[in-house]
């Protein structure tokens, strides 16, 4: 697997240290991007890549290709990588932090979405 899939891993770890210390802004990042680099090392596994991934060609392929073209998950996961954006862009540039129940949400979401990558990346 790519290095990708191994910053994803270490920033989930991450990302529920941070949570059980109270910091819930940076638990929602190290989440947001656990998705995020979890989305590319699958995109890569498929031969799609982009030099730069910019967020949103990564959330549009993911959804494009994986979900709707292959059908390699569920429908269900096309929102998500959005959804814990927003909670991100929450935690870093916006003045309301982000709460315990958004944050644990957040890691729930997360959590779900690299559990399908990994399934499918062992089969």
């Amino acid at each position: 697997m790519s290095g990708f899939w191994i910053k994803s891993q270490d920033e989930i770890a991450s990302a529920i240290l941070l949570f059980e210390y109270r910091d819930y802004n940076s638990a929602s990042n190290r989440a947001y991007y656990a998705c995020f680099h979890a989305a590319i090392a699958v995109l890569m596994e498929y031969g799609i890549t982009n030099e730069k991934n910019p967020h949103e060609w990564v959330h549009a392929h993911f959804a494009s290709e994986l979900i709707h073209r292959r059908k390699r998950f569920s429908a269900s996961l096309a929102s998500l990588l959005p959804t814990v954006q927003r909670i991100r862009h929450q935690a870093d540039y916006s003045e309301e932090s982000v709460s315990k129940v958004a944050a644990e949400r957040q890691l729930r979401n997360v959590k779900t979405f690299i559990d399908a990558i990994q399934q499918e990346i062992e089969r």
